[in-house]
């Protein structure tokens, strides 16, 4: 039998296999696109996965210094307790007189734009605050928006004077109470000319702070007249600040109060050099849940 036909067939079938093994291992076709193509999705992953570590490393950075800030600024608060009072008494009032003084400024402005700066002085009644604040008379537009922010204000420190209670109170809402009815500037007249506090003065004027607020709930009252001993601290007669102290048993003391009575306690010690005993109150003060939220 003649077998020459399939030799050929078989020969082609073998050649077209050997063409296609070719054609697919062919470096100069279809495999070497390939290979730039994925060479160059390899390297754009690359860039994206540098950049998206780039802004990664920058995120955890920039959370681990707020993280460093905040941890900081709790140890100085827990630290620096009265300080730290202060400061948030001063806050508020900042924030207040910001509030307050961004709404005169508006109103100065409206003023301006409606009348002369002679005829608005003219109109000025001085024998009412908010015309004389905001330079306007008294009924018109600007003063009526005026007396509107102060009526606002005045509701607020109502509303904190008569939701206060001590037995619930956190120490950020009793600071935030004493803010209200005490506020800040009551020193300001009572140093001498040598820049000495006197005592008696500063008592004056924070009792004055006390009946204006028209305070009359015995346990706000003493809550204020324990706070009144940090002018003895302002005065450096830390010993003297001890001596009022002495007459308190914080362990009877809801945590507001007491935080105020440890706070006062800490800088009298701390004044006096007693560092130790300083820092065995810092610990107390650590312990007191310092809470938040307003009234």
């Amino acid at each position: 039998m003649d077998n020459s036909n399939n030799d050929q067939v078989f020969h082609s079938s073998n050649i077209a296999n050997q063409t296609l093994a070719g054609s697919a291992a062919d470096p100069f076709t279809l495999t070497d696109k390939e290979k730039k193509r994925q060479e160059k999705q390899a390297e754009l992953n690359d860039k994206r996965m540098q950049r998206a570590a780039m802004r990664a490393a920058k995120k955890a950075e920039r959370m681990a210094k707020f993280a460093a800030l905040r941890q900081r600024l709790s140890h100085w608060r827990k630290s620096n307790p009265l300080i730290f009072i202060l400061s948030s008494v001063g806050a508020s009032i900042l924030i207040l007189a910001i509030i307050v003084g961004a709404s005169w400024l508006i109103v100065s402005q409206i003023t301006r734009e409606k009348v002369t700066t002679r005829t608005a002085n003219n109109n000025i009644d001085p024998t009412d605050y908010i015309s004389v604040n905001c330079r306007c008379a008294k009924g018109s537009q600007a003063y009526n928006d005026l007396k509107e922010d102060y009526e606002m204000a005045a509701e607020r420190e109502k509303r904190i004077i008569d939701n206060f209670d001590n037995k619930t109170a956190t120490p950020f809402q009793t600071i935030e109470f004493i803010n209200t009815v005490i506020g800040s500037g009551y020193l300001e007249d009572a140093y001498d000319s040598a820049g000495n506090l006197n005592t008696v003065k500063a008592f004056d004027n924070y009792n004055q702070r006390i009946q204006t607020a028209n305070i009359t709930n015995d346990d706000q009252k003493a809550l204020l007249e324990l706070y009144s001993l940090s002018i003895y601290n302002t005065a450096k007669q830390y010993n003297q600040t001890l001596e009022k102290l002495f007459n308190y048993i914080p362990e009877n003391m809801f945590d507001g109060t007491k935080y105020i009575y440890y706070s006062i306690s800490y800088d009298a010690y701390k004044g006096l050099g007693y560092t130790e005993k300083a820092n065995s109150i810092a610990k107390i003060l650590e312990s007191i849940p310092y809470g938040s939220g307003s009234f």
